[in-house]
């Protein structure tokens, strides 16, 4: 089930999976030192440590708009009971470098890059396979750069109220928010409704 904690296990599995490429790459050294919270979770504009490497912020969410409007979904154990459809978002990330060597800020910038577009899909989290949402999301994530456009740069640096920096957008989907309301049971005539609707997609 995905809990509402999935948007806070998808950035700490994001950090992760970002450090452990930066971490092994051969024949260079990013300045890590094997410490984890040198890539912050925090803002880029904000006062950090002086051992911060990098910031991977999340800077905003969308509703994934092909899921949006989805049916209730039939229980896999007593089909006379509908779960509430997920609440399927897209996340959107910023990942800046944050050292005063811009030589090494373009190394860091680069091999981020190269790790999403080389591992465009996630299959666990938290070590266990993704969970479908009763079958209504994707048992999997996508996760891939997004180009960001200079005014949206702009307006994005202009809210941190601090210069320009360079950096890179991060964008994953589609992360699932189960309901928490219980399964309900329908009407008949709305069970029969969903049903044909669910043998037809599945055609």
């Amino acid at each position: 089930m995905s809990e509402f904690s999935v948007i806070h296990d998808v950035t700490v599995q994001l950090r992760n999976d970002i450090f452990n490429a930066l971490q092994t790459t051969a024949d260079t050294d990013f300045g890590l030192g094997g410490e984890i919270e040198r890539i912050t979770l925090g803002s880029p504009a904000a006062e950090l440590d002086d051992d911060c490497v990098a910031s991977l912020y999340l800077y905003r969410f969308g509703v994934n708009p092909s899921l949006r409007n989805q049916q209730a979904q039939p229980d896999r154990n007593d089909p006379a009971l509908f779960h509430y459809p997920p609440l399927p978002l897209q996340l959107h990330y910023l990942f800046t470098p944050l050292l005063e060597d811009e030589r090494t800020n373009l190394l860091l910038l680069g091999r981020v890059l190269q790790y999403v577009h080389d591992t465009p899909i996630v299959r666990t989290l938290n070590g266990e396979l993704i969970d479908d949402s009763h079958g209504a999301a994707p048992r999997v994530l996508r996760q891939f750069p997004e180009e960001l456009e200079l005014e949206h740069l702009n307006g994005l640096w202009a809210a941190f109220t601090t210069a320009l920096r360079l950096g890179a957008g991060l964008r994953v989907e589609t992360v699932a928010i189960d309901s928490a309301l219980p399964p309900r049971q329908l009407a008949r005539a709305m069970q029969l409704i969903q049903a044909t609707g669910l043998r037809e997609d599945r055609r």
